[in-house]
């Protein structure tokens, strides 16, 4: 697996930096995964799972992370559920 820290991802209307960009080939398949991190003393609002979620599809990432040194709001967590985003806080993030 190659993983690359601070990455520009170009998207069909401009760029995102994204964190981290780890990338997998398996048995010719390319898999992407996202991480965004968050170092914030609040937690973590929906209106950033929804743009993380947009992140996701124009980059045809398989797997996101956000990470939250803090957690994330109820309406957060709502938004991730069903996607292929998890929601974790940094000590979560260290046990996986």
């Amino acid at each position: 697996m190659e993983v690359q820290h601070q990455v520009r991802l170009p998207l069909p209307r401009g760029h995102y930096d994204v964190d981290v960009f780890a990338e997998e080939t398996i048995e010719g398949i390319t898999y992407r995964i996202l991480c965004e991190c968050k170092n914030w003393r609040t937690k973590v609002p929906q209106e950033k799972v929804h743009a993380f979620r947009t992140i996701m599809q124009e980059t045809g990432a398989n797997r996101g992370y956000i990470v939250s040194r803090t957690g994330f709001q109820a309406g957060a967590i709502e938004a991730a559920q069903a996607t292929n985003i998890e929601l974790v806080t940094y000590a979560q993030f260290q046990e996986m």
